[in-house]
């Protein structure tokens, strides 16, 4: 009986060290995956950081343009200006939900295009008569 009381404690002392060996794969394995997350959500969140500076400007200048020439604007192009407001939007709004939820979200929302921003000061010659 003490020669299989020996044994059965060999083979547990064997498990536990598998079982240990295990643990700290599996831990290794969970720092990876957290890294390369991070890594992911930085990728993501620099390409939408640059995409937002061009999108405000296309939307702040189909702003603008539809504000300046609204009234001599026919209506295709009332309808291309809405559109490209309406795709601006939408593209925006893509952008934000990319990033919302990841860590350092609310930082980055500070940055991001809305619908309910106003259209920048108007580029020189814009919406001024031609003498």
């Amino acid at each position: 009986m003490t020669e299989q009381a020996a044994e059965l404690e060999r083979q547990l002392r064997e498990c536990r060290q598998r079982l240990q060996e295990r643990d700290r794969d599996l831990e290794e394995a969970r720092r990876q995956l957290a890294s390369e997350r991070r890594r992911a959500y930085e990728l993501v969140r620099s390409i939408a950081h640059d995409l937002r500076a061009p999108l405000n400007a296309i939307l702040g200048y189909a702003r603008l343009v539809a504000r300046r020439a609204g009234a001599e604007l026919d209506e295709r192009q009332r309808r291309n200006l809405e559109n490209i407001e309406l795709s601006a939007a939408e593209l925006a709004r893509r952008l934000e939900s990319l990033t919302a939820g990841a860590p350092g979200a609310q930082q980055q929302g500070a940055s991001a295009v809305r619908a309910d921003t106003p259209p920048p000061a108007a580029p020189a010659g814009l919406g001024e008569e031609q003498q």
